[in-house]
């Protein structure tokens, strides 16, 4: 059941992901920020479903409008220095923490030999930080991302003078710090180092290299001879890359421990590896990223001069957002390694796939592990569609306790409370959950029909090549698909598993983000021309379709 939702009123976002993942994130957004913050997160519709090529996707649907007004509470209070440092200090500290029991767990080989009582018991200890953090990484992120943007773009097009408005957006929300993907890039780069230096010292391991270079699994068989040979100072740097940045190409749906020889077979990666100089891919690349963050930074630096103190103290606070939601990415990341080891010891202790167990939500693991049995059939139902219904009070008919008690007393103490527990529907009950929501919220729109032209936000471009032909590549989950050089990469949004691909395309154009999202921020520190915020862009584009996309315009448009 896949319906086009009404991208006037609502905001989608899409991500191959599971239900016990995402709701884990969304679970402290309205019960723990209700209590710290006095709000919760808008109201949210999460629907898992497989898309037309069966990628078991995660669409969260929400109300800018509802992020607005949110938004500008959350900035209120961060404009006001007290709030502000007692929040970076809290978040720091819960920060800390998460990290420090993730690794906890993912490093500890005895959890594997531990029964469902003591993995739930983990379980819960690693829930409680994971709370505790995300509930602060949620009041600093969507919020004033909803609410700054709007307000600098109103400012920007009334009172600055520059011909290209929307490079002075770009220029603000260019965040200070370098992002995570260029940290692990210059990490990359350090072990690169290694590597030369590991040939250079060693003739018979560099001839051996060289003759297969031109062989099939190039870059498994030259991991083995790394290995294998005397490279004792390299090992232990890719070792350290390993477990600094194991949870690298991890997503919402499932994750991959990066190992010391995945390490190795990046460095040998056919695309970039050069036997004479391995570092050279490395440099250029770093060479690019700091010259394009400089020249951002240097105009940020112009325009920020003329802003009224306001609106300084706003592209702060945007700048705090933007950094704090490119570390909350590998905080998440690296929390969700440490779930799934414990949803693999539940996998094996109850002989039940993991991917099912992840169909679960958080609330449901203790049930699951006193009765298995009875979840078989509902899996099966939710691999079809699950939705989950997340807000303040409760939406749907059956939630809502009306008072038996008539007398006037009772109506008029009586008051709406508070939702504990998502709203969950699975199967053919999704549909008539949706339509019944469709009457009363306006969720759905007709059908789009043959659309061909897309409109966003442009994140960043090449001045002198404002508008580029090429063929789109739609991706929603990498693990599975792939690439070729230049193709425009087409995402719901980006996630660290994404870079990759983000090093191979020409552009990116994404469904859902604003300037300070990961794929926008990435963009302008790599150079790469990039559209974010069409809505459908992933709905309408096919994979080879051609596109011209006009960035001075944010305008996407299918030629063939």
């Amino acid at each position: 059941m896949i319906k086009n939702f009404n991208n006037d009123e609502w905001y989608i976002w899409e991500q191959n992901a599971c239900p016990m993942l995402l709701v884990l994130t969304l679970n402290p957004s309205f019960y723990d920020m209700k209590e710290y913050f006095g709000n919760c997160l808008f109201n949210t519709i999460c629907l898992f479903e497989p898309d037309e090529n069966g990628n078991y996707q995660g669409k969260w649907i929400l109300r800018p409008d509802e992020g607005v007004s949110f938004g500008q509470k959350t900035v209120d209070m961060l404009l006001c220095p007290p709030y502000k440092n007692m929040h970076s200090e809290a978040i720091k500290i819960a920060t800390e923490r998460l990290l420090k029991k993730s690794k906890e767990i993912q490093f500890n080989k005895e959890i594997e030999n531990l029964n469902n009582e003591q993995i739930l018991k983990i379980f819960k200890e690693l829930e409680k930080i994971y709370y505790d953090y995300y509930k602060l990484a949620a009041f600093i992120v969507e919020p004033v991302s909803f609410y700054t943007e709007p307000v600098l773009n109103k400012y920007i097009n009334k009172y600055m003078k520059d011909e290209d408005k929307g490079n002075v957006i770009r220029s603000l929300f260019t965040i200070d710090k370098d992002s995570f993907t260029i940290e692990i890039l210059k990490h990359l780069k350090e072990c690169s180092i290694l590597l030369k230096e590991a040939l250079q010292s060693n003739n018979d391991l560099y001839d051996e290299i060289k003759d297969i270079m031109n062989y099939n699994n190039f870059e498994e068989k030259a991991t083995k001879l790394i290995l294998n040979g005397n490279c004792e100072n390299l090992l232990k740097k890719v070792k350290e890359h390993s477990d600094n940045y194991y949870w690298k190409k991890n997503n919402y749906y499932s994750t991959t421990y990066i190992t010391e020889e995945d390490v190795l077979k990046e460095l040998f990666n056919k695309n970039s590896f050069d036997i004479d100089n391995p570092v050279s891919f490395y440099e250029e690349t770093i060479r690019k990223t700091e010259k394009a963050k400089q020249e951002q930074l240097s105009q940020k630096s112009k325009y920020y001069a003329e802003l009224p103190q306001y609106y300084r103290n706003i592209v702060d606070i945007t700048n705090l957002s933007a950094e704090s939601g490119d570390d909350r990415k590998k905080i998440v990341m690296t929390a969700n390694s440490a779930f799934d080891k414990l949803f693999g010891v539940i996998s094996k202790n109850t002989n039940v796939p993991i991917d099912d167990i992840k169909l679960l939500i958080p609330q449901e693991l203790e049930y699951f592990i006193e009765a298995p049995q009875e979840y078989k059939e509902r899996f099966e139902e939710r691999k079809k569609s699950f939705l989950v219904i997340q807000t303040d009070f409760a939406l749907m008919d059956e939630m809502i306790d009306i008072p038996q008690n008539k007398d006037e007393e009772t109506i008029l103490n009586w008051k709406i409370k508070s939702m504990k527990e998502p709203y969950i529907a699975e199967g053919e009950e999704v549909e008539k959950a949706l339509n019944k929501l469709d009457s009363r919220i306006n969720l759905f729109e007709g059908t789009k029909g043959n659309i061909s032209i897309l409109h966003g936000i442009t994140a960043f471009y090449n001045k002198d090549e404002n508008v580029i032909l090429g063929k789109v590549k739609v991706i929603k989950d990498p693990k599975k698909e792939s690439l070729e050089q230049d193709e425009i990469l087409i995402a719901p949004s980006t996630t660290p598993d994404y870079i990759e691909f983000i090093h191979k395309c020409k552009a990116i154009i994404t469904d859902w983000g604003g300037q300070t999202s990961h794929a926008a921020i990435v963009s302008r520190e790599m150079k790469k021309p990039c559209i974010i915020g069409t809505n459908f862009a992933t709905t309408i584009l096919k994979n080879g379709d051609e596109i011209k996309i006009d960035f001075n315009n944010g305008m996407i448009e299918k030629i063939n």
